[in-house]
């Protein structure tokens, strides 16, 4: 009972910190971050032009901004996915990624998506709550409206490349496996910034031991209750009470884990992870390299050995990051 609470423990102790990188640190000292590690580029009307709040789907969330440069390549999207922890974060979060990949004239965008707890989704006229599946499902729609919408300017999107920070890098990633052949455009890599590609790493999970019986009994079984609540946002599935076992709760982080739904046609990855980040630590970079190595896929991996999850303290890192990703859209697009 003592080794139960202190995993219950630990997974409050993780998702106080992951409520804390979406919420007010995030807002103020995310950007300013960014800005000190190199990665903000100044846009000005020259290099192109930005369609804000264009619609991809129903829901209020379903939204997004295209950048189209001034110069592009006309086949090619890079698409972007914010971060904060699935449950807040928008669009303008990656408004630095998008401008730096249009500034080098590739047509770019930044979605909003229906995030945990704090939106609902509209599916077949009716409300529901969301989950990571629906995010999936979402990014999905989005490709397909963002090549239609492109196609109306005249711009024929052909191939793409996917990538997003935090919890946006762990979408990015599970979408690029689990959506290989669905997307409506071909995903030629990804890019992940400090995404969690294992949730077994990312969260602990406790053995639940039945019956649940003895002085802590009610503690036990809010635990329980809550964690079913935790099975529905990653799976989208209800799963009654006496499903919730150790065994099941792993099995269902593994589904939406990266490394361990990455397989032989895997899009390669460039992956960016930071040395002392104590929220997504960097094994969870090294995991992923080293499963896309056994399964003979091309990644590329960059720690900012002084950088936290912000990556903003290795200026000199940021630049490999960039040398980085912009050799893979010479190597991997037409």
């Amino acid at each position: 009972m003592k080794k139960f609470f202190i995993a219950i423990g630990s997974i409050i102790a993780i998702l106080a910190v992951v409520i804390l990188i979406g919420g007010s640190y995030f807002a103020k000292q995310f950007n300013q971050m960014l800005k000190n590690g190199g990665f903000v580029v100044e846009w000005n009307t020259t290099d192109g032009e930005i369609l804000k709040d264009l619609s991809y789907g129903e829901s209020y969330r379903n939204t997004y901004d295209l950048y189209l440069p001034a110069n592009k390549k006309p086949k090619t999207l890079m698409l972007f996915i914010h971060g904060g922890s699935w449950n807040s974060g928008n669009k303008e979060d990656m408004a630095w990624a998008a401008q730096r990949y249009a500034k080098e004239g590739y047509v770019t965008a930044s979605i909003n998506y229906s995030r945990l707890g704090a939106d609902s989704i509209v599916i077949a006229d009716k409300v529901t709550k969301t989950s990571l599946e629906s995010m999936l499902k979402e990014i999905n729609t989005s490709i397909a409206a963002i090549k239609t919408k492109c196609g109306e300017l005249g711009c024929q999107l052909e191939q793409m490349a996917i990538g997003g920070y935090s919890a946006g890098g762990h979408l990015a990633m599970l979408y690029a496996s689990r959506y290989t052949e669905q997307s409506a455009i071909p995903i030629k890599f990804q890019i992940s910034w400090v995404g969690p590609s294992n949730f077994n790493l990312l969260f602990a999970t406790p053995d639940i031991k039945r019956p649940i019986e003895g002085p802590h009994a009610e503690q036990v079984n809010k635990f329980v209750k809550e964690m079913s609540n935790f099975m529905y946002a990653i799976s989208g599935e209800e799963i009654s009470l006496e499903e919730i076992t150790k065994d099941r709760v792993i099995a269902i982080k593994s589904k939406v884990s990266p490394v361990d739904v990455a397989h032989a046609t895997t899009p390669p990855a460039v992956l960016a992870y930071g040395g002392k980040d104590r929220l997504v630590n960097a094994e969870h970079g090294t995991q992923m390299a080293n499963k896309l190595k056994e399964l003979g896929i091309d990644q590329h991996l960059i720690i900012f050995p002084e950088s936290g999850h912000e990556l903003g303290r290795d200026p000199k890192c940021t630049d490999s990051l960039q040398r980085a990703i912009l050799d893979y859209c010479e190597k991997y697009f037409d």
